[in-house]
């Protein structure tokens, strides 16, 4: 303790630089150890285990303007003769659709995605303008805005009333409606409720999206049969969900493996700053340590002594990172999954990557004290004692 307290500044000055390091240390794992690629694949495809959607030019191509979506949804490749050959391919359990349109607004052409409750819901972040209410919105026949960030620059806001011409492909009409909430990140410019859509009584059907779902032992089978059936189609983006977690996984690995080599440097830079107070101390105090052994002190004392220096600075490190680093993890975590951040569904604490810092901590402090002591048993007791500084 004397050798601990006998300088306090440089004993808070170690316990800080190490906690500072571990402080890091809890707080990217807060945000790598929370990624849900799970999550995140379903957020690229949103069901199923294969996706067709409508492959179109996102800059409305002057040029090749048969690459636009209005010109495509006039002979639109997903429709109810394709689905009903993709439902009688053996193995498949079930179809879902979503359909799509384009929407004439003050001079320019956007997307708009059709949605239902169930999919409206899977849409929502916590970062969402306004109510957000579907039911609400499918009373009042309004319509939701696709990008908050973008809301504001094209001059509308909660509210504002909107009307524009509404092209499926079939026919034209006219929407007259207000925004009533707006997502943080959607597929599309504008999202219509679906009942509010069918309210305008459309003729035909718009497919944007279809999802196929079936088991996990037909998938190979049914993927086959279904790129078959598309292989001489235009413009239809076939996708699937294995596909999806893959990429998932390994954006979700290279952050991590980033994120933790960025940490062990910041960790060794940590360490070596506690090694350094250490031996400082041990030179400062070698001739009282041989005064002591003179006196009756074991090696077993002398190392349980060297020991438990390094247990301070290790319980105080390890209380500093997770005093200050949880907290702020947490913070970290709510920012990153109100503004859509990869993979950031569910908090839970990263025990596993805490409880691996904690060890490799204590297990560098042991060996640390240990070869400490060897070293300044190397001498002899009489060296020691006559030792001078």
């Amino acid at each position: 303790m004397a050798n601990v307290v006998g300088n306090k500044k440089r004993t808070i000055g170690t316990i800080l630089t190490m906690g500072l390091a571990c402080v890091l240390f809890v707080i990217i794992a807060n945000f790598v150890g929370n990624i849900d690629t799970e999550y995140e694949a379903r957020k690229g495809m949103n069901h199923g285990q294969f996706e067709l959607k409508l492959d179109y030019s996102y800059e409305w191509d002057e040029a090749y303007p048969e690459n636009n979506l209005d010109s495509i949804l006039k002979k639109n490749p997903l429709n109810d003769t394709l689905i009903a050959e993709i439902e009688r391919i053996p193995g498949v359990n079930k179809v879902l659709t979503r359909e799509i349109a384009v929407a004439k607004i003050n001079g320019s052409k956007q997307v708009v995605s059709i949605v239902n409750k169930e999919d409206f819901e899977k849409m929502r972040y916590e970062g969402d303008l306004g109510p957000m209410d579907y039911n609400e919105a499918v009373r009042n026949g309004d319509v939701f805005f696709g990008w908050s960030m973008w809301m504001a620059s094209d001059g509308y806001s909660l509210n504002d009333p909107m009307t524009f011409e509404l092209d499926n492909g079939t026919e034209e009409f006219t929407y007259k409606g207000n925004i009533d909430g707006a997502f943080t990140s959607a597929d599309t410019y504008l999202v219509i409720p679906e009942e509010v859509y069918q309210a305008m009584q459309p003729e035909g059907v718009s497919y944007g999206y279809i999802w196929i779902d079936t088991d996990e032992g037909d998938v190979a089978s049914v993927e086959q049969n279904v790129r078959n059936l598309i292989a001489d189609t235009s413009y239809v983006k076939f996708k699937t969900y294995h596909d999806e977690l893959q990429t998932a996984e390994f954006a979700s690995t290279m952050m991590k493996l980033g994120s933790y080599l960025f940490m062990a440097i910041a960790g060794l830079i940590g360490f070596m700053n506690l090694a350094n107070t250490m031996i400082i101390n041990i030179i400062t105090k070698r001739q009282e340590y041989g005064v002591l052994q003179a006196v009756g002190m074991t090696n077993k004392q002398l190392n349980i002594g060297l020991q438990l220096q390094g247990l301070i600075f290790t319980l105080g490190t390890i209380f500093v990172s997770l005093v200050v680093g949880l907290p702020i993890g947490y913070l970290l975590f709510s920012y990153a999954k109100v503004n859509g951040v990869f993979g950031m569904n569910v908090y839970h604490i990263p025990f596993i990557p805490i409880l691996a810092m904690i060890l490799v901590v204590s297990f560098l402090q042991i060996v640390l004290s240990f070869v400490l002591s060897h070293n300044l048993k190397k001498a002899t007791l009489v060296e020691r004692i006559r030792y001078q500084g």
